[in-house]
C-alpha cells in the first residue's frame, strides 16, 4: 500500500518535467507490477500493456482535447 502512494506521488511530481503521457505510462506499469499477485505470462504482459496504453491515451484525449484541461507537456514535448 505504501508503494502505491509513493508511485502516485512520484508520478504527480514527475509530470511537470516529463509530461502527462510518459509519467502516466510509467506509473501505470509500476502500479501493475506492484499489484500483480499472479504469475506474469507473455499474454498477460501484452494485454495489460495494451489496456494501459489505451487508458492513458484515452484519458489524455478526453481531458486535453474534449474537456480542454491543460495537461503538462514536460520537456519531452517542448518545441
Amino acid at each position: 500500500r505504501i508503494a502505491f502512494v509513493i508511485v502516485m506521488l512520484l508520478a504527480a511530481l514527475a509530470m511537470q518535467w516529463v509530461g502527462f503521457i510518459p509519467a502516466a505510462l510509467v506509473s501505470f506499469a509500476l502500479l501493475m507490477i506492484i499489484a500483480m499477485y499472479d504469475a506474469w505470462t507473455p499474454k498477460r504482459i501484452a494485454v495489460y500493456s495494451a489496456v494501459g496504453a489505451a487508458v492513458v491515451f484515452g484519458f489524455y484525449t478526453l481531458f486535453a482535447k474534449f474537456l480542454l484541461v491543460p495537461l503538462p507537456n514536460g520537456w519531452l514535448f517542448q518545441g
